[in-house]
């Protein structure tokens, strides 16, 4: 009886290091995605379209230049949001999978109050990088 107490509170301490870990790391991860993040929408508030696809993946390295950023992030995103005033992470709809992190943020922007803001990563030579950013409404009765 004592060595399956023994084994199960080994295996429990084992189980909370495991989270204090796996919890320090989606900390770290977010942390860094956010600063990422900021710089980003800086580089999109002050129409930088060099600063904006600074931290996009080589992948989608056709697609960084003006003429797109222009197009899509100041002709829509711009004209139908304006400017972001501030933003804040909704971490019950962010997601901190290693392979394809996601931060959601509600942002009150220039023209329009209730704006999702939702930046996709994915890793790329060991950092991660941004595949995608997406503006839109927040829907009518969405709490977050």
């Amino acid at each position: 009886m004592k060595k399956m107490v023994l084994a199960f509170i080994v295996g429990l301490a084992f189980f909370s290091s495991n989270l204090n870990a796996q919890s320090e790391n989606n900390k770290y991860l977010k942390n860094t995605l956010d600063l990422i993040a900021d710089k980003t929408l800086e580089a999109y508030n002050s129409q930088d379209y060099i600063g904006f696809f600074k931290y996009y993946t080589n992948s989608l390295s056709q697609l960084k230049t003006k003429k797109y950023f222009d197009n899509l992030f100041v002709s829509v995103y711009k004209n139908s949001f304006g400017d972001i005033v501030s933003k804040e992470l909704v971490d019950g709809k962010s997601s901190f999978n290693s392979d394809y992190p996601r931060l959601v943020y509600k942002a009150k922007c220039a023209k329009h109050n209730n704006v999702l803001i939702q930046i996709n990563f994915q890793e790329e030579s060991g950092n991660y990088r941004i595949n995608r950013i997406t503006f839109d409404r927040k829907p009518q009765g969405e709490n977050y």
